[in-house]
């Protein structure tokens, strides 16, 4: 860790953390696991589970599978035979958080193009009452030509009479930024 220096720029960190990532899969560094016996069970399990999945089974059939193996061969014995079934839970949550995650994505490009589409509506309506103002039409027959209310268009129609000379997706723009 090292602290920056007082003359820092505005907005520039403060303190510059360097960390070190180490992979604590099963067969990877030895001498830490041999170091550390909770680290090297984990690494186990979790590897139980990873074998239990690539052999077909479900992540949830995987987890109660490898917790009662690793309870019979000692490793992490104390902590799965108290806590097994949180153990449980918590390794089916993380998997639900991830297909959580895939839904928000989801939900997100579902409420953009809702957006999109929104947006191109009031574009082509700020585009049929540009032109049909450009034609002299009064506010009430255009929103009758445009089979809609005349609050509803008022809005539009007061923008369309205050800039004239602005497209219509300029025009939705500044009803955007409203």
């Amino acid at each position: 860790m090292k602290r920056r220096e007082p003359d820092r720029e505005e907005g520039e960190p403060c303190l510059e953390c360097k960390a070190t990532v180490l992979n604590i899969n099963a067969g990877r560094n030895n001498d830490m696991m041999r170091k550390c016996r909770r680290l090297s069970d984990y690494a186990e399990f979790i590897a139980q589970i990873r074998w239990k999945m690539d052999e077909g089974w479900s992540l949830e059939e995987a987890t109660e599978i490898s917790i009662k193996q690793c309870i019979d061969r000692g490793i992490l014995a104390d902590i799965l035979t108290k806590h097994g079934t949180e153990v449980c839970r918590m390794i089916l949550t993380e998997y639900d958080e991830q297909e959580e995650r895939e839904y928000q994505r989801a939900e997100g490009r579902a409420e953009g193009r809702a957006e999109g589409l929104a947006e191109g509506a009031a574009q082509k309506l700020l585009s049929q009452l540009k032109k049909k103002y450009a034609k002299g039409k009064a506010l009430a027959q255009i929103a009758d030509e445009v089979e809609e209310d005349v609050e509803s268009i008022r809005p539009l129609y007061d923008l369309v009479v205050k800039y004239p000379d602005k497209t219509a997706e300029e025009l939705s723009d500044m009803l955007i930024r409203e």
